[in-house]
């Protein structure tokens, strides 16, 4: 059986453990392929971690090429109501589960818990994940904000906060910094106009989420 040392590793391999190179004498690779794997494993790690790995991500991912694939992934992983009821009872009983979710909110409403959430977000803001992530978020809302009317003013946003008293318009709380929160979202329609902002504290802004005022109604807001 014919062998060839590689040049990476020192070890005397068989040719099959080479791939085909037609630029070389031998028509092989000089690495064999366990050290080629290893180095492209590492290269690729490198390069996920760049700003241009990114930069090509993003723009595929508001691309219209983008936008079909997500679209079709999604309808292609939609799960109907009897495949949702069986999973549901394939796994804990219902008990259980509501016992977990239960001593689970205690947990993320209690000092520890909250203080734990904010080290983890604060990690992960700083990871790579987590930069992409946010501006991600601020380029659809950039987005989002050119594609409807777009008149509110810094002076507006302070008078709608003195309208308030510098309070939560939902949890009705005096707590800083206030965010803006679109009463229909811009999801749905809803326009960054003075007649459609209040202000609202973090919690309450995050819970409601892109609901309207009728749905949001019934978690509370």
């Amino acid at each position: 059986m014919e062998t060839k040392v590689c040049n990476k590793c020192g070890l005397e391999k068989p040719l099959t453990m080479f791939n085909k190179n037609n630029q070389r004498k031998d028509g092989l690779t000089a690495s064999c392929k366990t050290c080629l794997a290893i180095l492209r494993k590492k290269y690729d790690k490198k390069y996920n971690q760049s700003a241009k790995c990114r930069a090509t991500a993003r723009r595929y991912y508001y691309s219209a090429q983008g936008q079909k694939t997500k679209k079709a992934y999604r309808q292609k992983y939609v799960l109907t109501m009897e495949q949702r009821e069986r999973y549901r009872l394939a796994g804990r009983c219902h008990e259980k589960e509501g016992k977990y979710k239960e001593r689970r909110k205690r947990y993320d409403s209690s000092p520890k818990g909250k203080a734990t959430k904010a080290r983890r977000d604060k990690r992960y803001i700083h990871t790579a994940k987590g930069r992409f992530s946010k501006r991600k978020t601020a380029i659809k809302r950039a987005h989002q904000l050119q594609a409807t009317d777009n008149t509110l003013t810094s002076a507006e946003w302070e008078e709608i906060k003195t309208q308030f008293c510098q309070r939560c318009a939902y949890c009705h709380q005096q707590i800083q910094p206030l965010e803006m929160d679109h009463v229909i979202p811009l999801s749905k329609g809803g326009t960054h106009t003075k007649e459609n902002v209040v202000p609202a504290c973090r919690t309450c802004n995050a819970r409601k989420g892109n609901r309207e005022p009728q749905t949001a109604a019934t978690f509370g807001l």
